[in-house]
């Protein structure tokens, strides 16, 4: 599915093996309900995007107000460039980058995770689980919390 240039988009795949591709959309909903699915979103003003089975993928870029979450474990996350973006890794063994980030909150709930934020401005970063790391670099009134044993910062 292509959709480019939609203003209120509805999109939905509730099968597996799917991809989707969406473009300067305006307040686009996109559902991925199955396993194997890829969701690429870009320039998108006030999107939600959801991946609810394992083995997905996402990359969201030069999104405002954007709501990125991943509910499942073995998933990636890659948000540039966010501005008020709220993303969310709630199973073991994901991992997520957050660059030049302004008010971005990360959450990592589950061990074995890792948490790198650069250059942001009022950053907020909590890892809950043992076998954590994180490093935060050129920050402006971060916020870093470790909350289990065996932590490594950097």
């Amino acid at each position: 599915m292509l959709t480019q240039k939609g203003s209120n988009d509805f999109a939905v795949n509730t099968e597996h093996n799917t991809s989707m591709l969406t473009q300067k959309g305006s307040n686009d909903l996109a559902v991925s309900t199955e396993h194997h699915t890829s969701m690429l979103i870009q320039k998108g003003s006030n999107d939600m995007a959801v991946n609810t089975e394992h083995n997905t993928s996402m990359l969201t870029q030069k999104g405002s107000y954007d709501l990125v979450v991943n509910t499942e474990h073995n998933t990636s996350l890659l948000t540039q460039k966010g501005s008020n973006d709220l993303a969310v890794n709630t199973e073991h063994n994901t991992s997520m980058l957050t660059q030049k980030g302004s008010y971005d909150l990360v959450v990592n709930t589950e061990h074995n995770t890792s948490l790198l934020t650069q250059k942001g401005s009022y950053d907020f970063a909590v890892n809950s689980e043992h076998d954590t790391s994180m490093l935060t670099q050129k920050g402006s009134y971060d916020y870093a919390a470790n909350t289990q044993s065996t932590i490594h910062p950097c």
